[in-house]
């Protein structure tokens, strides 16, 4: 997969599902709080023995939480092998594939949420929320109707791995898109699985089988499913009562506590009652964010692209591509499509009698992950966390939100150790993003710490550590960008200062305060500052010890990039992705002569970017992007 389109932050990361420990048990407490999971619809009742009863054959109303687009034509009996479940286009009384027929895009949802701007899917759902029966898009068959999965030649049923019964969410796909078997994934090194981009819509209503909801996707999870990626895109129906509070992977844990932890382990050992090894994940087993998800969807949506036209060749019988709205070589007429319909056996309204064996829990013992879990817990309660976003991106993330990631001794101490890993580490190449935990960037050092520091020898060999916190930021060769929300204060306002450059939200404010409590700047501030402002201006705001507000530091220089509330880190891994399509070592020499070549004569200053014009000439980086160009293609960078 390209990663010039698109970016995976860690907190994300993409943005990485981190979470602080003291983030947890505040929701713990607060869990009175939370919304209850619907398990009772109207349609289907999930509660009985019909598990996961698609709608009748009949335009859902607005209970039924269905597309009023979209109705179903049921087949043969439900839980058998003479099961269909097809579609119906109610405004054209045409029958539509869903793989190949309903919009990819909600048009409606998503201009009436242009203001937010996100676009809204459709999402075919495929399984109800705690059923079992696997439901899915078939391929294979012409006009692709739902149908359940075959084991063993038998109606499959999902092993329920204890403590969960079935799925977890409202399980099911997004159409016009699909996940080419030939194409390697960058990313997961793994090849597509030859289906459509499957969704977990994590709302509070559950769906019938059959139902077409426009969803929000706030996130992507990269399992490896027996050797093939398999992304799973976490989403939330646009209608629901917490789709206005869910934009994001990281509000996914702060409104639906566990659900992304839950979500991981039901996917790494859902077939190991099967006898089959636990499935493994791409990305360190992190989230990708809404804009990393994002990214994955619209590269399937162009191998569907491909795969429509013509120009990707599959074998019908691997994946047929009959439909009736594409005008394109699998178009077929409308009385074809209900002659294939009408083929079928007809509909019996009596599901087929299950087995009370469906309904059995399954136990998975695993060392490995207890291992891994309490691995996973040191690094939650980490201060400062390092993270890949992808092959081109580190991510550092403040993490002390309860006090708005004022670093302490600790934090310094840890933030030298990460800056140690990116220099040792010949993995990622391109930038660092550098964020806060919670509402705040950095809102300094923490004073309640350095009440109890009485003697100046005590004062001096604390700062001696803050002092390689700053040079240890400054010095990466790698181009930094700080998003910052919220908070960048004093010592904050300096550790911005010292990355390459600054993304703010509009709610931002910056400012170095230190003159009100008797001491001044001491990481940089006045020096940095003064380059970007100048020297009176960095005098008054320092002098003064005044705040600056996002979109006075934007006028002023301080800020490049201004973006709405809570979007600072997806703009900041916007512009990463932008460097990282950029030769690296031609990047890291441009941060490099401008940054030895400040304050120098003109001369010498040239004199410094000749030097490292001079170490690129000979560079396999150079030879290729001159290659790439007469070639007419993009560059693959080697970073040497």
């Amino acid at each position: 997969m390209s990663l010039l389109r698109r970016a995976f932050p860690l907190t994300s990361s993409i943005l990485e599902t981190v979470r602080s420990l003291s983030s947890i048990n505040h929701h713990s407490i607060q869990s009175t709080n939370f919304s209850i999971m619907s398990t009772t619809p109207k349609k289907p009742d999930a509660t009985t023995g019909s598990q996961g009863e698609p709608l009748p054959s009949k335009e859902p109303t607005s209970s039924d939480n269905a597309n009023r687009r979209y109705e179903i034509i049921e087949r043969g009996q439900l839980h058998t092998l003479s099961y269909r479940c097809y579609f119906r286009d109610t405004q054209t009384n045409t029958i539509v594939s869903p793989f190949h027929d309903i919009p990819l895009v909600n048009e409606d949802y998503t201009k009436s949420n242009e203001n937010q701007n996100v676009t809204i899917y459709n999402m075919v759902v495929e399984v109800p929320r705690w059923t079992n029966a696997k439901m899915e898009i078939n391929k294979q068959f012409k006009m692709n109707p739902l149908v359940q999965d075959v084991k063993n030649g038998k109606p499959r049923f999902v092993h329920n791995v204890f403590p969960y019964h079935g799925y977890l969410w409202n399980y099911g796909a997004l159409p016009q898109t699909w996940e080419d078997p030939n194409h390697v994934d960058e990313d997961t090194k793994t090849t597509g699985d030859n289906d459509p981009i499957d969704v977990c819509e994590i709302g509070t209503t559950l769906h019938a089988t059959g139902s077409v909801i426009p969803v929000k996707i706030v996130g992507v999870l990269g399992l490896i499913d027996e050797g093939e990626t398999d992304w799973k895109l976490i989403g939330i129906d646009i209608r629901d009562k917490l789709a206005s509070q869910i934009h994001d992977i990281n509000d996914v844990d702060k409104h639906l506590p566990g659900l992304l932890e839950a979500t991981l382990r039901w996917f790494k050992y859902y077939k190991v009652p099967t006898g089959k090894p636990p499935n493994q994940f791409a990305l360190n087993e992190q989230y990708g964010d809404r804009a990393y998800a994002n990214r994955v969807i619209d590269e399937t949506r162009k191998y569907w692209e491909k795969l429509a036209s013509g120009e990707t060749k599959v074998e019908e019988k691997v994946c047929a591509i009959a439909n009736t709205t594409l005008n394109n070589r699998g178009t077929i007429s409308k009385d074809d499509a209900e002659k294939i319909v009408e083929a079928d056996e007809k509909h019996q309204k009596e599901p087929a009698k299950l087995d009370a064996s469906i309904h059995q829990l399954s136990y998975v013992k695993d060392n490995e992950e207890r291992s891994n879990k309490e691995k996973k817990i040191m690094t939650l309660n980490s201060l400062v966390q390092l993270n890949k976003i992808s092959k081109n991106l580190w991510h550092l993330l403040f993490n002390r939100p309860t006090y708005h990631n004022a670093f302490n001794t600790e934090f310094a101490q840890q933030l030298i150790a990460r800056c140690q890993q990116i220099r040792a580490s010949k993995d990622i190449r391109s930038a660092v993003i550098v964020s806060g935990q919670g509402k705040s960037f950095c809102s300094g050092a923490d004073l309640k710490e350095r009440q109890h520091i009485t003697e100046p020898k005590q004062w001096m060999e604390q700062h001696h550590i803050f002092e390689q916190m700053f040079n240890s930021l400054a010095q990466l060769k790698l181009p930094t960008i700080a998003c910052v929300e919220g908070f960048a204060l004093a010592g904050g306002f300096e550790l911005a200062l010292n990355c390459d450059m600054i993304v703010a939200s509009r709610s931002a404010s910056f400012g170095l305060p230190e003159v009100t409590r008797g001491i001044m700047p001491g990481g940089g501030g006045t020096q940095l500052l003064a380059r970007l402002v100048g020297p009176a201006r960095a005098k008054q705001i320092a002098i003064t010890g005044r705040k600056l507000n996002a979109q006075e530091a934007f006028d002023m220089g301080i800020v490049q990039i201004l973006t709405e509330d809570g979007q600072a880190l997806e703009r900041g891994i916007e512009l990463g992705m932008t460097i990282a399509a950029n030769a690296p070592l031609a990047t890291q020499a441009i941060k490099q002569a401008i940054d030895e070549g400040w304050g120098k004569s003109t001369d010498d200053a040239k004199a410094i970017e000749l030097t490292y014009y001079k170490e690129l000439i000979d560079t396999e980086d150079r030879h290729e992007g001159i290659r790439a160009f007469n070639e007419k293609r993009k560059p693959q960078w080697k970073g040497n």
